[in-house]
């Protein structure tokens, strides 16, 4: 897929999300944290945990992108201390695609942050549970890889719903972030440091 969306920003929107990052313009992931439906939510705590181990094993800096005004944001600063509040990326969409187009990867839930990558050229890893790739949402490049866990109950719906209908969401609470981890480093084996620059 050509990375239209690259090809859409301007050079003041860059420069703008290159400021923003500062010094970690190079060697970060985009973590889309979000999305409308709680059941196409991995877990918060999920997320954090993947940004420890994205950093220790792959010395890549998590960015956590957050719509403004979502509680995503209040429960990020609840999980990171003070000093690494700065990861959090609160932005409108088209600043957080300028942003994500300096990423080495986009990390993201079935949400509208996951389909920055193909347009963005960046590779990309999609997390799905109540819903599946097969309905044509997923990001489907030589770059991109999706983590999902087979369980009977999937697919629960086409776009996902507000809570479980089983009360259980072992669609997303069985994905353990070492999954992700290992997707990331397949999705960016041999590409270029800054790849997203």
């Amino acid at each position: 897929m050509r990375p239209w969306l690259r090809e859409a920003l301007t050079d003041a929107e860059r420069a703008r999300a290159r400021a923003r990052l500062a010094d970690g313009a190079e060697g970060f992931a985009f973590l889309g944290v979000g999305a409308r439906w709680a059941t196409k939510r991995w877990p918060m705590e999920r997320f954090v945990a993947l940004g420890e181990l994205l950093a220790r094993d792959l010395s890549l800096v998590p960015r956590y992108a957050v719509a403004p005004g979502e509680p995503d944001g209040v429960a990020l600063r609840k999980l990171l201390p003070p000093e690494r509040h700065a990861e959090i990326v609160e932005t409108g969409f088209r600043e957080a695609a300028a942003i994500a187009s300096f990423a080495r990867v986009i990390v993201s839930n079935d949400s509208a942050a996951l389909h920055l990558g193909p347009a963005l050229g960046v590779p990309t890893v999609g997390i799905f549970g109540s819903t599946v790739p097969a309905f044509g949402f997923a990001p489907r490049g030589p770059r991109d890889a999706v983590v999902e866990t087979e369980i009977a109950c999937r697919p629960c719906g086409v776009h996902g719903k507000r809570r479980c209908p089983l009360g259980h969401h072992r669609c997303m609470t069985e994905i353990a972030p070492p999954a992700v981890l290992e997707a990331v480093r397949r999705v960016t084996a041999g590409a270029e440091p800054g790849r997203g620059g």
